[in-house]
């Protein structure tokens, strides 16, 4: 595994047919929440807890991007949630569709290895890390 950079970029794309994955590390013991898209880890012993990456991530409704860096028109929305619960550009979102959801994670220096515990996802998804494929299920896809 090679070690994270100060600046960790996570890219979460999901092809989503019933709704999002729960939540992404179990029982949180020391809890940051990310904001607009960012959660800042800086500062904490990243080996002494599990981090939660749950809060306002920010996504692009409709779209199957691959992207380092979210695009303009990029909106907030509670993770993990339920779409129909979310709205897009001020409207509520179908149950089926597809998304991109957006997460930069700002992580100490020199943090060490460090890993990502994923409970199982009922959707198709596809998790790009640092812009690199990291993980998938499923046949992401506009339909």
């Amino acid at each position: 595994m090679k070690p994270a950079p100060a600046l960790f970029r996570l890219w979460l794309l999901l092809g989503l047919l019933l709704g999002t994955p729960g939540a992404w590390a179990a029982e949180p013991l020391h809890q940051r929440t990310a904001r607009k898209g960012v959660l800042d880890l800086r500062g904490l012993d990243l080996h002494q807890h599990p981090i939660s990456l749950n809060g306002e991530w920010l996504w692009q409704w409709g779209e199957l991007r691959v992207s380092r860096i979210p695009p303009a028109g990029s909106e907030p929305t509670p993770f993990p949630q339920l779409w129909n619960k979310s709205t897009w550009q001020g409207r509520p979102v179908p149950t089926e569709g597809t998304a991109t959801y957006f997460l930069t994670v700002l992580l100490p220096p020199h943090p060490g290895p460090i890993g990502l515990d994923m409970p199982d996802a009922y959707t198709a998804f596809r998790l790009y890390v640092n812009g690199e494929p990291f993980a998938e299920g499923g046949e992401v896809g506009p339909d």
